[in-house]
């Protein structure tokens, strides 16, 4: 989530450049208290509950035994669970009967709106603005692609939440000029495909 600060933090900056520079000082340390009471929080939770700040439990998860050899060989970090990752959450459109492995799904695919976004990378490619937010999302997605797992037995890439933020802001930069009837359609699909997700897995 500190990752996905990078478009704000530029932005503000940014906004405030004209500032003395003490003054820009002040106020960047002002919005790191946030960020630093809750990392201090964090860690406190983690020493309390496993006896150590730096410790998020992994050691005692009861995983899967899909994972388990994965976990065991590579670690929770790894460059070997990119292609999987970048398959699983950007590319796999997860119909009914494909099912049998559910690992989520494209958000591009169940949420065709979003493809306004790749969009803006085009309308708005000389914009700085523009590519510090394709910067946030990537770089935000680092830990996202290198993590073990796509965040099993679900119906859609939910561990992309994380980094929805710049991506819904490249999405309202892409669709400011789309008809409204082009925008009501997509979101419909986006709503069709997660009623047949929910429908399956309450199923």
């Amino acid at each position: 989530m500190i990752l996905v600060g990078i478009w704000p933090a530029w932005f503000l900056i940014r906004e405030h450049w004209d500032q003395r520079w003490w003054k820009l000082i002040r106020l960047t340390a002002l919005a790191m208290i946030p960020i630093l009471i809750s990392v201090g929080l964090i860690g406190w939770y983690n020493d309390a509950r496993f006896g150590n700040p730096l410790e998020i439990g992994y050691r005692f998860h009861q995983m899967n035994p899909f994972f388990k050899p994965l976990y065991d060989q590579y670690g929770a970090f790894n460059l070997h669970y990119l292609p999987t990752n970048l398959y699983y959450q950007f590319i796999f459109y997860p119909l009914p009967w494909r099912l049998g492995s559910p690992m989520g799904g494209s958000i591009f695919l169940l949420s065709p709106l979003f493809f306004a976004a790749l969009w803006a990378l085009w309308l708005d490619r000389r914009k700085v603005s523009t590519w510090v937010l394709a910067a946030t999302f990537l770089i935000a997605y680092i830990p996202i692609g290198l993590l073990m797992g796509t965040g099993y037995f679900q119906y859609g890439p939910r561990y992309l939440l994380d980094i929805s933020i710049p991506l819904l802001l490249l999405t309202a930069q892409g669709m400011r000029r789309w008809p409204l009837w082009s925008v009501v359609s997509l979101t419909t699909v986006s709503i069709f495909h997660y009623l047949i997700g929910v429908t399956i897995f309450i199923r």
